[in-house]
């Protein structure tokens, strides 16, 4: 089979549908595996490259690489961030030696690939990826995750949740704490608060200004793509999640709730809520975005394992996804980016990722 390879920092808008609904029908897609974020994230410090693969007008594999500069200056390193999405591993050979060609003629030093695949069942991908000259790396994007099987009612789905998840759900209940998917102006306001907020109590990633409004933009132009579930106590919005779906694989993308120690549950209710409205969406499984850094101990938790903490009330059950994997395309530019960062004070295969 032959496949023929297109490559655009702005791809035509035709290009752009065709991407989109591959990425949100294929269960191992990702909301960074959009090419509509180039929008979001250009600026001095970001390019976006996008690439994808087909055969007899049908796309086997497809691309989103971000271009950064380490604290701003010196060479480009390049991220494929849970990606490439993958429907025929005989696509992804070619996908990446096209675009590994471009990334280099642009002055990329090295690029990280992360797919949101699992590990136990590659499809082969793993393979094509050490014979197009990929590397598994330590990262501190996630390769663990947590999964709930939502494939239930309601009430089954409530009542396989631990004992304690379920009186922190009727808990919130009884409080008055209500959901809803009704985003406008002020719920998009509410939540860039909230998780600035977060980002200083808990070193979660800062995101560049606009990313959640056209996030909440992008899903409500197409609901089944997912949705922002907002938490209400009193009229005011205490919390607010944001999940996508791909496929039968909804993920609970990015969330943040207000700091306050009133014994009310902000967020318990709004994950269940997300994951019932899920399924009607024809979701079977509920990814809980991450969960690499475990729960830790009771008084010395990080920041990271405290969210992860939250997250093991809903399931125990884990998932590995496969390594980070490098290729370094220019060497000596590489040793001069991994310079920077250990003079800089960073780990030489970290990003300064947060969990979400």
């Amino acid at each position: 089979m032959s496949w023929e390879v297109r490559i655009a920092e702005r791809p035509e808008e035709g290009d752009v549908a065709r991407l989109v609904s591959f990425v949100s029908g294929h269960p191992a897609g990702h909301l960074f595996q959009y090419p509509l974020l180039d929008r979001l994230e250009d600026g001095p410090r970001v390019r976006t490259i996008c690439a994808f693969a087909e055969s007899a007008g049908t796309i086997g594999a497809s691309a989103v690489a971000r271009l950064r500069r380490t604290h701003g200056v010196g060479p480009w390193n390049a991220r494929i961030d849970r990606g490439p999405v993958v429907s025929d591993v005989a696509a992804v050979g070619p996908l990446l030696t096209a675009l590994c060609d471009r990334l280099r003629k642009e002055g990329a030093a090295a690029v990280r690939i992360n797919p949101q695949q699992r590990r136990e069942n590659d499809g082969g991908l793993a393979a094509v990826l050490d014979a197009s000259g990929f590397t598994p790396v330590v990262d501190d994007d996630y390769d663990v995750t947590l999964e709930v099987d939502i494939a239930h009612d309601p009430e089954a789905l409530l009542a396989s949740f631990p004992k304690g998840t379920r009186y922190s759900i009727r808990q919130a209940m009884k409080a008055g704490v209500v959901t809803d998917r009704n985003v406008a102006e002020a719920e998009i306001r509410a939540l860039e608060t909230l998780y600035a907020s977060m980002v200083e109590r808990k070193g979660a990633t800062p995101r560049p200004q606009g990313l959640f409004r056209g996030i909440a933009e992008f899903l409500a132009a197409d609901p089944s793509r997912g949705f922002v579930q907002v938490s209400r106590f009193k009229g005011e919005i205490v919390g607010s999640i944001v999940v996508t779906r791909y496929g039968h694989r909804a993920l609970y993308t990015f969330g943040a709730s207000k700091d306050a120690d009133d014994g009310i549950p902000k967020t318990h209710l709004a994950q269940y809520e997300a994951m019932v409205a899920a399924r009607s969406l024809g979701c079977t499984v509920y990814d809980l975005g991450g969960f690499s850094a475990g729960v830790g101990e009771e008084g010395s938790r990080t920041a990271a394992q405290s969210i992860n903490f939250f997250k093991s009330r809903f399931t125990k059950n884990t998932v590995a996804f496969m390594p980070c994997r490098e290729r370094v395309l220019r060497p000596v530019l590489h040793r001069l980016v991994e310079g920077a960062r250990r003079l800089a004070g960073s780990p030489p295969a970290t990003r300064g990722k947060a969990s979400p």
